[in-house]
């Protein structure tokens, strides 16, 4: 089950009408926390302690770390020279340009909402 993330005002409290969108498919979480030798932890388990069922207002510290983690991405996965990384992704059943699509679209939502001062959800079903 994907959790979407959607930035609104942050005054409003629905989120029919998001300025941006970008989904975070189940499998991601669960591959940047196993493979923590890639990714900064602390983004890790913030992206997987999201409740899929439920609506959470992303902090400002939440946004960094999950910048940082989209940086780390496009940095490991732009160019992979490293075999074990092919591997990595293959036992995981992603795909590179996935990665480097989720880590893109995440970056744009969230320099959007930092540079416009509006709020970034993480909306469940």
């Amino acid at each position: 089950m994907a959790i979407d993330f959607k930035v609104i005002d942050k005054d409003c409290i629905k989120f029919q009408k998001p300025y941006k969108i970008t989904s975070l498919p189940e499998i991601f979480p669960k591959f940047f926390l196993d493979n923590e030798i890639y990714f900064p932890i602390s983004a890790s388990r913030s992206l997987c302690s999201l409740d899929p069922y439920d609506d959470t207002l992303l902090s400002y510290e939440e946004l960094e770390m999950i910048q940082q983690l989209c940086e780390q991405i496009r940095t490991i996965f732009t160019d992979i020279k490293d075999h074990s990384i092919y591997d990595t992704l293959k036992r995981s059943g992603i795909k590179q340009k996935d990665l480097l699509d989720l880590s893109d679209s995440m970056q744009d939502l969230i320099t959007y909402a930092l540079d416009n001062d509006k709020a970034v959800w993480a909306v469940g079903d």
